[in-house]
């Protein structure tokens, strides 16, 4: 899926990002829920383009969900996703731009056993350390210091974390 450099946790949203993620950090999300896919595109020859059919409305999955999701990995494997957009149902969002995935679920739902197994399936086996770290922190934060990690290895990792944020106000970006 892909390692992940940057990530946060907002608590009051129910929200969390990465970057550097690829498309297929996204369907872990969509695992078990209805969706809608708004927007779905890809780049060729330096052009946008639609991979979805423009003269259909949008739809919602509502069974099968298989059927969907297997389509969306296939056509990224053909044609890499650059831009998503997905509903889901109950109020929550998927967001996926050029490698920036922000996913909001509703706020009686949790993000955090998908976004802890996907983290230990990427090689932050420290996850769990990382969600609470995060948890009431809603700033992003570079996760490459705990890279291959188990939370036994963990010693000052995090406040190399905030200190590099630190570092980073003082850019004019």
């Amino acid at each position: 899926m892909g390692v992940y450099q940057w990530f946060s946790y907002n608590k009051e949203k129910n929200g969390i990002s990465f970057r550097n993620a690829k498309f297929i950090s996204v369907i872990p999300y969509l695992r078990g829920r209805d969706f809608s896919i708004q927007l779905l595109s890809t780049f060729k020859d330096g052009k946008e383009i639609s991979l979805l059919r423009l003269s259909e409305p949008a739809f919602w999955t509502r069974k099968d969900h298989y059927i969907e999701i297997s389509g969306l990995i296939e056509e990224d494997n053909d044609n890499p996703i650059y831009f998503a957009q997905i509903e889901l149902d109950h109020g929550g969002i998927i967001r996926y731009d050029s490698e920036i995935l922000i996913v909001m679920f509703p706020e009686n739902e949790s993000l955090k056993e998908i976004t802890i197994e996907m983290l230990k399936s990427n090689g932050y086996f420290a996850a769990e350390l990382l969600w609470e770290f995060c948890e009431n922190r809603p700033e992003e934060f570079s996760i490459d210091y705990i890279l291959g990690c188990e939370e036994k290895d963990i010693t000052d990792e995090f406040e190399r974390m905030l200190l590099r944020n630190e570092e980073l106000k003082d850019y004019p970006f």
